[in-house]
């Protein structure tokens, strides 16, 4: 049987845009009206829901059609974020998309807590069948935020080498590095070698790299928080327990949807 779920103002994880006679409207008082149809999906008891909802689905990229090439002079293109331009309180479904065929797509986050003493980063990637190829989740020991994001990203690169990967699609939540990297920084003087580290390794890759909202990015921010609670760096072939459970959703296509 259904259940109405209010929607409390947080990210609910929908199925599409299908409206089901059993829907109720949600009750809670919120900025937007919403209409959410709770469903069983298995993920910790956390609820799948049917959202009636209309977004723009699109990102901020940066692409290289040839390898390697990050400057204004190569085959580049900068997609400006159509969600930083709109206007009201409507909901947002933000998704995890999959590669094309032949193209992987490879998600990373890095975090950081107790006064930068302890960071951590993950990542995972993924075919263009939503299938896991390989996850990670490091201990990065004290470092700060941004140090934690590009700790992640050049460990997702190697291991991306270490796979043979050639066409790769990068996600990350980090817009600083994603626009960093598209203006040329180099970086301060104790992260210029790591800047430069991860300019060298795009190189081996034919890639495009964009920003996806934190709620589209949930297996990463799993693997980073992980990060936090053990030590050195874990490599998984098969994902358990509640990272399966996000990559179960990703794969079904199922969108989140943002509340405001």
């Amino acid at each position: 049987m259904a259940r109405v779920l209010g929607c409390d103002k947080v990210g609910i994880r929908a199925s599409g845009l299908v409206e089901s006679k059993d829907s109720r409207v949600c009750q809670r008082s919120c900025s937007s009206s919403c209409r959410v149809l709770s469903l069983d999906c298995g993920f910790g008891g956390a609820p799948v829901a049917h959202a009636m909802s209309r977004s723009n689905d699109s990102q901020n990229a940066l692409h290289s059609t040839s390898k390697g090439l990050l400057d204004s002079t190569t085959k580049s293109q900068w997609c400006p974020d159509p969600e930083s331009q709109e206007s009201g309180h409507l909901p947002k479904i933000i998704s995890w998309h999959k590669p094309s065929i032949g193209e992987f797509k490879l998600n990373v986050d890095g975090s950081s807590i107790n006064n930068f003493q302890n960071a951590g980063g993950g990542g995972l990637l993924r075919d263009h069948t939503g299938t896991l190829v390989f996850a990670f989740s490091e201990n990065l020991e004290a470092k700060n935020s941004l140090q934690a994001e590009l700790l992640a990203l050049h460990s997702g690169l190697l291991l991306c080498q270490e796979n043979n990967i050639s066409r790769l699609w990068t996600e990350m939540e980090a817009m600083i590095v994603i626009q960093m990297l598209k203006e040329g920084h180099i970086g301060s003087h104790d992260s210029r070698y790591l800047w430069a580290s991860i300019r060298q390794q795009l190189k081996l890759f034919s890639f495009k790299i964009s920003h996806i909202h934190r709620k589209g990015n949930q297996a990463t921010n799993w693997l980073a928080n992980h990060g936090h609670q053990h030590h050195g760096l874990q490599v998984l072939k098969e994902a358990q327990g509640k990272l399966r459970g996000i990559l179960t959703l990703d794969k079904s296509n199922l969108p989140y949807v943002r509340l405001k």
